[in-house]
């Protein structure tokens, strides 16, 4: 697969290595240092914002992938003003959000007041964060157009969690209080966006003068189109992936959103393999859709969903399988192991997603981008009903069964749609050899014993599945790629497995 395997597989390290630091805060240091309620906080801060960036950035992300072909040119490194277009809109739209947010501030926050006081009084970060978070997702973006998606990630994954981690030793330490944390907090996503400003510089890429030659009626209609659409079908996603914690806080106050938020970020493990492969993918599958290669589109979707489903049924089983034991090790994992149930059905829906692989960028660079409005409002209608109707009678566990419902039923209505207008589809004989290989090995680690040693369950448990998947999928031969990088593994030829 070339640069997506390169790149995709540098991703997915750097991404693991994030996820390792974040599991440390998550799991071990903020229950230690934090309250729930204030883990919550920084949940529902984030999860806000990144519902209100999806109207501040104009959908600027997906749009400059998917028109940069227009304005790609390698004679001129200004790129026909491209960085400069971008970033106009994008601030354009921060100023946008920003004065309709200071005459809405009130009823945005009223569902909120009566049992997220604490929120109420940081709710003046908000406005700050959203600027620094649109402006490095359209920077990342802008990145993936020239197949540079390692050192954002870098940023992103790694530095940022790394920054947090010094933070809160700094609370623990009693050298910051948690007001000037929540700041610092804040303020480390706009040193992430400068430091990627600096990247951006340092590839050659950074060039700010305005160039309006391309900028005319027809092809504005169709970027204004496409952005809008963009807007409307980003909103619709973000209000699915992030409703549940907004609503839990609203209806049950940030304590349970804390360790909902806990559990949801254990459960996030399983997708990290499909960030790496979406980004890098998404201006390639373009370029592909551009020329209506269908014979790479089609290896695209297939390789791109078995490998996805190899890593994360694995993942799901290394979690599940040691959940209780994780539990016991964490600080007032009492409180947490509530969440229990909430990375099962938050895993069975990543799973799902994984397994339906590259299906919304298919719709989102092809001309029938639009369709994705329709469905994502119903999704929308979906999972606000959802969570409406079982936060209440399920609570924490509620809102993870409907986001799995809300997963389940998106992706199942793109795939069908993929398949009406491209006769593509992401699933083959590998894929029902996988899930029974999954099924067996569900049912296989139920039935090992647990000892009480939290440390010693997780190590011989772990080594046991993983030997044991290891072996039932390499002898299926799921993947060629899979079972290539398996044999370079163990002949120890680590360059060529990464295909550097």
């Amino acid at each position: 697969m070339g640069i997506i395997q390169r790149q995709g597989f540098k991703g997915t390290l750097v991404s693991y290595f994030g996820i390792l630091i974040g599991y440390v805060n998550l799991i071990f240091l903020f229950p230690y240092v934090f309250t729930s309620e204030q883990i919550g906080l920084t949940r529902v801060l984030v999860d806000a914002v990144m519902v209100f960036s999806m109207f501040a950035h104009f959908g600027m992300p997906n749009t400059l992938i998917r028109f940069y072909p227009h304005f790609k040119s390698e004679e001129d490194a200004n790129q026909k003003g491209f960085l400069f277009a971008i970033l106009a809109v994008s601030v354009f739209g921060l100023a946008a959000f920003t004065g309709v947010y200071a005459l809405l501030k009130e009823q945005l926050l009223e569902p909120f007041v009566e049992k997220n006081p604490l929120l109420i009084q940081y709710s003046g970060l908000l406005v700050p964060l959203t600027w620094f978070m649109v402006l490095s997702l359209v920077l990342e973006a802008y990145a993936t157009t020239f197949h540079r998606i390692v050192v954002p990630k870098i940023l992103r994954e790694f530095v940022l969690r790394l920054l947090a981690t010094a933070l809160a030793l700094a609370f623990l330490f009693s050298w910051l209080d948690f007001s000037r944390f929540m700041t610092a907090y804040v303020l480390s996503y706009g040193l992430t966006t400068v430091l990627l400003v600096f990247y951006i510089i340092n590839q050659g890429r950074w060039s700010l003068r305005p160039d309006f030659s391309l900028f005319k009626t027809p092809f504005l209609k169709e970027v204004g189109l496409y952005s809008l659409t963009i807007i409307i079908g980003g909103a619709g996603t973000s209000i699915v992936n992030k409703i549940d914690t907004l609503m839990l806080s609203a209806q049950t106050g940030l304590s349970k959103t804390g360790v909902y938020s806990i559990a949801f970020f254990i459960a996030t493990l399983i997708e990290i393999p499909m960030r790496a492969l979406l980004q890098i993918a998404s201006p390639i599958v373009a370029e592909a859709i551009a020329k209506d290669d269908r014979v790479h589109l089609d290896e695209l979707y297939r390789k791109g969903s078995i490998i996805q489903l190899i890593a994360g049924i694995f993942l799901f089983l290394m979690i599940w399988a040691n959940v209780d034991s994780l539990f016991q090790l964490m600080p007032h994992g009492e409180e947490y192991a509530a969440g229990k149930w909430v990375i099962f059905f938050i895993g069975l829906g990543k799973l799902f997603d994984l397994a339906t692989s590259i299906n919304s960028t298919l719709i989102s660079n092809s001309k029938y981008y639009q369709v994705n409005l329709l469905f994502i409002v119903l999704l929308s209608v979906l999972a606000i009903a959802t969570n409406l109707w079982l936060i209440p009678v399920f609570g924490i566990t509620g809102a993870a069964i409907a986001t799995f419902v809300s997963y389940l039923i998106y992706n199942s209505t793109i795939v069908w749609f993929v398949w009406w207008k491209f006769r593509l589809q992401p699933f083959s004989m590998a894929t029902l050899k996988l899930v029974f290989i999954g099924v067996l090995m569900y049912g296989i680690q139920a039935m090992l014993p647990i000892y009480g040693v939290p440390l010693l369950d997780m190590a011989w448990r772990s080594l046991l599945l993983a030997g044991l998947y290891a072996v039932l999928v390499y002898r299926a031969r799921l993947s060629e790629e899979v079972n290539t990088m398996a044999d370079k593994l163990m002949k120890g030829d680590w360059k060529g497995m990464i295909g550097a």
